[in-house]
C-alpha cells in the first residue's frame, strides 16, 4: 500500500506538500497536479486514522441508543447518519442492548477522544460520568452537568395522542407503556396522556410499568390480566 511519502517521492515534492494537499491547503497549480497524478498512479488512499492522530481528530460521531431493533431508534440513526455525511464524517453506532456498562464503555470512549463527539439517547444512571467537557449532545434527557439537550414535548404528545384516538371514534382509551426508573422526560407522554383523559373525563385503562424494556416484556402478560 502506497504511502504519503510514496507519492511525494514520484510528484517530486516534499511530504509537507503532499500532507498540505491532502489537508486542503493551497499550492502552485503545478505542484497540485503532479500530486494528484502520483495520487491516481499509485492508487494512495489516505489514511483517515494516522490523520487523526495529527490533527486529534477522528471524523467520527458515536450515537448511543437502548436498541436498534426499535423502530424509532433505527430511523433515528439512518437520519443522523445521512446528516453526518454533509460534514464528511462517519457515524458509530452503539447498541447498548439497555446494558448499563455498555453504556459507559462507550461513553469511556468519548472521554478517551477515540470519537469527534457523542450523541446520547440514554435512560441508566450515567449521569456521574457525564461531563460539560465531553463534546456530547443529549437526546430526551437533562443531566445534571449543562449539556446540549435535545427534547420533545413528551407531555403535549401524550395528549395528542389521546385527542387522535378520540377524533378516530375511540370512547374508551389504554395506555400500554413503560417508563425509566430515572424520573425524565419519556415519562411526560403518560402524563400527558393522563391529564388529557381527566380533563375530557374520559374513561381509560393504565398498563404502566416503570423499569427496563426486558423487564416490562415480562410483566405484560400480568399486567394485562
Amino acid at each position: 500500500m502506497a504511502s504519503i511519502k510514496d507519492v511525494a517521492k514520484l510528484a517530486d515534492v516534499s511530504v509537507g506538500s503532499v500532507s498540505k494537499y491532502l489537508n486542503g491547503g493551497k499550492l502552485k497549480a503545478k505542484t497540485t497536479l503532479a500530486i494528484e497524478q502520483a495520487i491516481q498512479a499509485l492508487n494512495y488512499e489516505k489514511n483517515e486514522y494516522a490523520m487523526g492522530l495529527r490533527t486529534n481528530r477522528t471524523h467520527t460521531i458515536a450515537l448511543i441508543v437502548p436498541t436498534i431493533w426499535h423502530p424509532f431508534f433505527s430511523e433515528l440513526a439512518f437520519h443522523i447518519e445521512t446528516e453526518l455525511r454533509h460534514y464528511q464524517s462517519k457515524l458509530i453506532l452503539c447498541n447498548t442492548q439497555n446494558n448499563y456498562e455498555n453504556e459507559i464503555a462507550y461513553i469511556s470512549m468519548a472521554r478517551q477522544n477515540k470519537v469527534d463527539g457523542l450523541i446520547a439517547l440514554t435512560y441508566s444512571n450515567v449521569d456521574e460520568y457525564i461531563s460539560s467537557a465531553l463534546p456530547i449532545v443529549s437526546i430526551d434527557r437533562y443531566f445534571s452537568e449543562k449539556i446540549p439537550t435535545i427534547m420533545s414535548d413528551n407531555f403535549a404528545g401524550g395528549g395528542l395522542a389521546a385527542e387522535k384516538l378520540i377524533q378516530a371514534g375511540a370512547t374508551k382509551l389504554a395506555f400500554i407503556g413503560y417508563g425509566s426508573i430515572y424520573d425524565n422526560s419519556t415519562r411526560d407522554r403518560y402524563r400527558g396522556f393522563q391529564a388529557y383523559c381527566q380533563t375530557q373525563g374520559l374513561e381509560t385503562e393504565i398498563i404502566y410499568y416503570e423499569g427496563h424494556h426486558h423487564e416490562f416484556n415480562e410483566k405484560l402478560p400480568e399486567l394485562v390480566q
